[in-house]
């Protein structure tokens, strides 16, 4: 199958497409630093410009984040497109920095552990370690029908196991492969590192970090990745689960109390009857966000990780508290598409 070009304006970087790989997959096998985050035209993370060539769009992009509109001005998600041509993007490329190689792994598993009745942690071995980014995700092979699902690391890269946050869902394919299928002693096969969601290098600026479910793994990452390397900025972690059965992050707050200079958690459970007893804000974790957040805010990052409509509600919150959008950051944990 013959190759197309993918060039882009201002850089001598070059990536080779063929006619049945999507354009940022192909950046992303070859090396190019485009941005990107989902991959499934749900985030907008890889929009472009096309300023020449011509291409085939596959349905399903979200017309929420990409629409008539935007085709209309010349713009692509590459994520969502096919070359059938030799192309020109204009994109701004990321730093190629650290930029570690994707791999596909076979690892063993090496534990299954319940976190209430939604959340399974699961820890898998590789064979030799995985150079990846505190917040980066990897696709999982389920092996009953062959679907990829992802997942973010829970687990910081020198760590010699790779943890995953896996919540439960009624027919899920993965929460099915993993609570029926996947034992402790099975093969799981991986692929990664993908996404760009991590901390800046900014350690002096403090940092907030906002999470629903298992949108805390990044955030694990990121954070146990901060302790490894002794970093000194303020960290304010708010976290969102509908009942304390779910709260399953406590540990780690602890721990990071303990381990980070200055720390705060604040856990917020909006399905949780006051009667419990359960020390945490009862109510949504943005109404939390915005009643605790104070002078943190000045010269703060934020980084939101979790449903899409947390996320919104917390990017309106963080904006009007006086955040500067650019320094907001975020990944939405989307429903996978069947």
């Amino acid at each position: 199958m013959s190759a197309f070009s993918v060039s882009f304006m201002g850089s001598d970087v070059v990536a080779s497409c063929d006619a049945s790989t999507t354009i940022l997959d192909a950046c992303i096998s070859t090396g190019a630093p485009v941005p990107y985050n989902c991959r499934s035209g749900e985030c907008g993370e890889c929009r472009a410009r096309l300023m020449s060539g011509s291409i085939e769009e596959i349905p399903g992009a979200d017309p929420a984040i990409f629409n008539d509109v935007d085709r209309q001005q010349g713009d692509i998600l590459t994520c969502m497109c096919f070359p059938r041509s030799n192309l020109e993007l204009d994109v701004p490329l990321k730093s190629n920095k650290n930029v570690a190689a994707i791999e596909t792994i076979n690892t063993l598993v090496e534990g299954i552990t319940w976190h209430g009745r939604e959340i399974l942690e699961v820890a898998v071995l590789p064979p030799s370690p995985i150079s990846f980014q505190p917040g980066q995700y990897f696709d999982w092979t389920i092996r009953t029908n062959g679907v990829k699902r992802s997942f973010s690391a829970a687990s910081a890269p020198d760590s010699e196991m790779l943890w995953f946050h896996i919540r439960l869902h009624p027919d899920g394919i993965a929460s099915n492969f993993v609570s029926d299928v996947l034992r402790v002693g099975d093969f799981l096969e991986i692929t990664g590192p993908f996404g760009h969601f991590k901390i800046s290098d900014n350690a002096h600026r403090p940092a907030i970090f906002v999470a629903g479910g298992t949108g805390f793994a990044p955030i694990r990452s990121i954070l146990d990745a901060a302790v490894s390397r002794k970093d000194t900025r303020p960290v304010r972690l708010f976290y969102g689960a509908r009942t304390s059965d779910s709260l399953y992050c406590t540990d780690d707050a602890d721990r990071w109390r303990s381990t980070l200079p200055d720390f705060k958690f604040f856990p917020a459970l909006s399905d949780e009857p006051i009667e419990t007893g359960v020390d945490a804000f009862r109510g949504n974790v943005t109404d939390l966000l915005d009643s605790e957040l104070g002078s943190e805010v000045f010269g703060a990052e934020a980084y939101l990780c979790g449903p899409p409509p947390m996320i919104d509600a917390a990017i309106d919150v963080l904006l009007t508290k006086g955040i500067e959008k650019e320094d907001i950051f975020y990944d939405k944990f989307l429903p996978a598409k069947r």
